[in-house]
């Protein structure tokens, strides 16, 4: 299925973008969905949004500006969600998530200690073995 290029196509995307990235939203906001097929339709118009935007900005922008090839849209992480009340369309802002940056020390929490081998019993004429059981290591080649 060919992209519409065209912005008009996807007016509706870039009023809820613009919403998002507003200070009216300052994490961002979300829609509800009647289904999921809803959901999952306008958020792939609302990425084919941005990817019109970053086409439109690299004609307006000279190459080896900021925006040249990208979207004021960019901050936006768009998620689908499914909660108990239906299907919802997160539009998070990128820029407004926040962190704890700790230093790399020494690990807080002892390794795990290898996994125990695993065994077999087999029954083999009256007699019981043990037999130890490997991973497969390597991926077989189907021959016909």
């Amino acid at each position: 299925m060919a992209i519409n290029l065209s912005r008009l196509a996807y007016s509706d995307c870039y009023d809820l973008l613009e919403k998002a990235i507003s200070n009216e939203y300052p994490t961002g906001l979300k829609v509800q969905f009647a289904n999921e097929n809803e959901a999952t339709h306008f958020r792939q118009r609302l990425h084919n949004a941005r990817y019109v935007d970053r086409l439109d900005n690299t004609k307006v922008y000279p190459e080896g500006h900021p925006m040249h090839g990208r979207s004021v849209y960019d901050v936006i992480n768009i998620r689908k969600r499914q909660l108990t009340d239906g299907w919802w369309l997160r539009l998070e802002r990128v820029d407004a998530r926040q962190f704890t940056i700790v230093p790399l020390e020494e690990p807080e929490a002892p390794m795990l200690p290898p996994p125990a081998p695993v065994h077999a019993v087999v029954t083999d004429g009256g007699m019981n073995l043990v037999v130890p059981v490997h991973p497969i290591q390597h991926r077989f080649k189907r021959r016909f």
